[in-house]
This record gives structure tokens, sequence and C-alpha cells, in this order.
């Protein structure tokens, strides 16, 4: 009897990628596939295991488990930042200017979410110290006023504006079927506000209105005619990525899309 085909879930993929993506981060040169099975075996219950000869076997994995190391380089990047040691020069700052050195750490530290909020405490105290002729005692206002606000900020109602979600931009994607659509959206609809358009079933019009107003338009040209990339071009050229593979192609150029949205 042929061993039952095993479908993962989503978690199960999930975790397939990050584990992946860790394995790819100490030795990037290995062969993904080779970590796409060793960690099955390491991980996943023999029911559960299914292993592959080919990325083509898996196309979304190589996508996740790309953008995880990007996401495990990150905080490497910031966890190096916030353990460098200080510069050995501070001693010799004066007060305005040690005081202006901390207020530009803190204002990179600080979550886009907690900045506007601290940042004006921060000034406040300040203006005080400095108006009181206690420049000595600046640095330390600032950060004592900072340690306040962070326990203040869990009580206190975001600004009106935080509250709004930031609206996904919008991309555009020609020449995909539909089951393809549908990969990229599990994978991609939470970063963007994915439109598939067909020749066969949307007629030349909203392809134009919707590149418009597009981020970006990702085209497969192997499947597309001369009068689509023409109605593209004609009102968003600059927004238009010619994609002359597949899908996992498509989610690369999605992936990229990422840095710049």
């Amino acid at each position: 009897m042929s061993k039952q085909r095993v479908y993962w879930s989503t978690a199960e993929k999930r975790i397939l990628a990050i584990l992946v993506a860790e394995k790819l981060k100490q030795d990037p040169n290995v062969n993904t596939v080779y970590y796409v099975n060793a960690v099955q075996e390491e991980s996943f219950p023999p029911e559960r295991r299914r292993f592959i000869t080919g990325m083509s076997q898996a196309p979304w994995l190589e996508t996740a488990a790309y953008l995880h190391l990007k996401e495990l380089h990150r905080l490497d990047a910031l966890e190096e930042f916030a353990t460098r040691p200080e510069p050995k020069c501070v001693s010799s700052l004066s007060d305005v200017e040690l005081a202006s050195e901390l207020l530009g750490r803190l204002a990179k530290l600080l979550s886009p979410v907690l900045k506007p909020i601290v940042q004006d405490s921060v000034n406040e105290s300040l203006a005080t110290a400095f108006s009181q002729n206690m420049l000595d005692n600046a640095a330390k206002s600032a950060m004592a006023t900072y340690l306040q606000s962070l326990n203040a900020s869990a009580s206190v109602p975001p600004r009106q504006t935080l509250d709004k979600k930031k609206k996904k931009k919008m991309v555009v994607l020609v020449g995909l079927k539909p089951n393809q659509y549908n990969d990229v959206q599990e994978e991609f609809g939470r970063f963007f506000d994915l439109r598939l358009w067909n020749a066969e079933s949307n007629p030349m019009t909203q392809l134009k209105s919707l590149s418009a107003n597009a981020f970006k338009i990702i085209g497969l040209v192997d499947f597309m005619s001369h009068d689509q990339t023409e109605a593209i071009c004609s009102v968003n050229e600059p927004a238009y990525i010619r994609s002359s593979g597949g899908i996992t192609t498509v989610k690369r150029h999605l992936a990229d899309c990422l840095e710049t949205a």
C-alpha cells in the first residue's frame, strides 16, 4: 500500500519555515532542500514528515524561510546595537552636549507608538532644567521623564491618530491563476492589498484603473498580451515589475517590495 501524502497545516508550514531559516542563518551555503528534510527528522513526528527532492515541491517555503531569515538578521542587528560599548569620549562632553546626545539616542530607540508621547514630555523636562540653570542635571532629568512616560503610557489612551490602522498598499497581480493568487494571498495578504486581474473575467479598463492607483504591478509576462503591458505602462510604468518566472518569482518580488512599502 502506498504511503498517503502529508499535507502540512498552516502552523506546521510556519514552524518549518522558521526552523529552515535558523539553519540557513547558521550556514547559508548548504542546500535548502537538505535543511527542509533535516528539520523534519529533528522536529516532526514520522506521520507528519514529507521529504522533498526539490523546492518546486514546496515553492512557498523558500519565500517564507527567506522572510524569517531577514527578520533574524534584523534582530541580530538590533541586539548588536543595544549591546555595543559606549563611546569612551562621553566624559569629555559638556552637559548640554551630553543631554543632546542622550535625547538623540532615545529618539532612535523609542517605538513609533511611544515616540510622540515621550518626546513631548522629554522636551518639556529639558526646557525646565535649562531654565533653572541646572545643566548638570539635564541628562538625569531626561532619563527620569522617559521612564515615567513609559509607565504612564500603559494607562494613558494613545492619540487618536495612532488608533487608525495603517492602510495596506495595493499590489496588482496580472497573469496568475486563481489558485496561485490564493497561495500568494495566504503569505502576503497581511502586508499588501493584493488584487488579481485576468483577461478572462475583467475588462481592460479595470486593469488601467487598478494600475493607476497601485503601489506595484507585478505581471507574469509569459501569460500577458502586448495590449495588457501597454495598458499598465500608459498609466503607471514606474510601478510595473516584469516577471518572467513563476509563482516563486512573484513571491520574491513581493518580499523585495516589503523593503520599500
